[in-house]
């Protein structure tokens, strides 16, 4: 009985092994899709990261003309456009990401900043809050918003509160958000 069964269990075995498995069209065209897409953005990604604006530009581009949903693409061509001081382009890809999805609050941060460079406290407050809306712990929002409560704004305690709220959300502590901390404070409590 031993060697029947394991017999079966070769044979089933063997007979498994001996066929490919099917794969759709569908699923191969769609590896396909994902691999170029894949290589399309880390060739502009690249060019970006060795500072090769122009060809980043132009390899994001190419990547949006065939995948326009493409969020991180607007993204870093908004980016490139900030570095090179062409903030009413980069405001029109970050407004063209918005149209996309809105929950992503580095859209709404790199808004604000665009907004505060340009003298617009109020909706560079509004854009930060904006961005902690969709995600409360992002850093580089809370950080803005402090920053221009503290520095532009004059609403020290709130500025406070969210630098306060910065230190508690690093796992190690910050030596200058903890001076500036303790700077803020003082000035605080030489108004009152």
């Amino acid at each position: 009985a031993f060697v029947l069964g394991a017999l079966i269990a070769s044979s089933a075995c063997s007979s498994l092994g001996s066929k490919s498995p099917e794969v759709s069209s569908e699923e191969t065209a769609q590896a396909i899709q994902n691999q170029r897409k894949l290589e399309l953005f880390a060739r502009a990604k690249s060019f970006h990261e060795e500072g090769q604006l122009a060809e980043a530009e132009r390899a994001y581009l190419v990547f949006l003309s065939e995948y326009p949903e493409a969020l991180a693409a607007r993204i870093n061509l908004a980016r490139i456009h900030i570095s090179e001081g062409e903030d009413q382009k980069a405001k029109a890809y970050l407004l063209e990401a918005l149209s996309y999805r809105t929950e992503r609050p580095e859209i709404f941060n790199a808004l604000g900043v665009l907004a505060r460079k340009n003298g617009d406290f109020s909706d560079a407050e509004q854009y930060y809050r904006k961005a902690l809306q969709a995600d409360s712990r992002y850093v580089p929002a809370l950080r803005n918003l402090a920053i221009l409560l503290d520095l532009y704004l004059g609403r020290l305690e709130e500025a406070l509160a969210l630098y306060e709220q910065l230190q508690g959300l690093d796992s190690e502590e910050d030596r200058k958000l903890k001076d500036w901390i303790f700077d803020l404070k003082r000035q605080i409590e030489a108004k009152g």
